[in-house]
């Protein structure tokens, strides 16, 4: 019986030798798939004084301490570009992508419907939100130029 279990042994001492050099490089690997994760489902925690930024009708930059994100809106909100008194229209304490949270906002003294939020992108600087928001345009002009194809090509 003790003869089996040093046999056993001397198997899986390669094994766990391998197991213990390759640590480190599964624990990188575990913490970017974590970042990667966190990015993707990027929540934005809600500040009294948070700065709200429209880019056009579809995109709104907020900047809350030191974070920094780029919300990608569910469809274009009108007048969202010139509102002002930007808010998120929520009772709790962060808004994140896979919530069904949702901006207020003011045009010409008008509080227009809340408009609903379809993706929060955490984003380094106002730059790398710019450069976020006409990759995400041209996706969409691109997307919007297929179904255009696929439907002319049905008819």
């Amino acid at each position: 019986m003790i003869m089996k279990t040093i046999s056993r042994a001397r198997f899986l001492l390669p094994s766990l030798a391998l197991l213990t050099m390759t640590a480190p490089a599964f624990a990188d690997d575990e913490k970017k798939l974590e970042s990667e994760a966190k990015k993707a489902n990027a929540c934005i925690p809600v500040r009294p004084r948070m700065y709200f930024q429209s880019i056009g009708n579809d995109f709104v930059y907020v900047e809350s301490a030191s974070d920094r994100f780029l919300m990608t809106m569910a469809r274009s909100c009108p007048g969202l570009e010139r509102g002002y008194n930007i808010r998120f229209k929520t009772k709790k304490r962060r808004v994140c992508s896979n919530s069904r949270a949702a901006l207020e906002y003011e045009d010409l003294q008008i509080t227009m419907p809340a408009c609903r939020i379809r993706v929060i992108d955490k984003v380094e600087d106002w730059q790398d939100a710019q450069a976020l928001m006409l990759e995400k345009k041209q996706a969409r002009e691109a997307q919007k130029k297929k179904s255009e194809a696929d439907r002319k090509s049905r008819d």
